[in-house]
């Protein structure tokens, strides 16, 4: 488990980038920028530390990236906003329908397709 300091160090160097500044920001106590330097860097190989960043990462990655229902909450603020062209929210509609299942699509498809007929020698005239 992290204490405090090194978990204000990790959300920090999280959204900086900067293992210097994130220590010193963290709240450990340093002479000078090489030895928070040097003592960030020996931060950032301990595994416990590797793993709540990469935690901090993926739950990073995962925000950013809309899930259906946020999707659907997005499209429906369209279809609904008076604001907008006709156009734009019928086009929100309709897309709002098709990821429910709501719309039929047809297909046509064009082509040739043999048909075999099996059995012929037991048909009778």
């Amino acid at each position: 488990m992290l204490n405090e300091r090194q978990k204000n160090f990790c959300y920090s160097y999280a959204k900086s980038g900067n293992a210097t500044a994130s220590y010193k920001a963290a709240g450990f106590n340093v002479k000078d920028d090489n030895s928070a330097a040097a003592s960030a860097n020996k931060l950032l190989r301990n595994s416990k530390v590797i793993g709540f960043l990469t935690e901090l990462s993926e739950q990073t990655r995962n925000s950013q990236i809309a899930d259906v229902e946020e999707c659907k909450r997005i499209l429906t603020m369209i279809a609904r906003n008076e604001k907008l062209s006709a156009k734009e929210r019928i086009a929100a509609i309709n897309i709002l329908l098709k990821s429910q299942g709501a719309v039929v699509q047809n297909v046509n498809v064009i082509g040739t397709c043999p048909v075999v007929f099996s059995g012929e020698e037991r048909i009778h005239d």
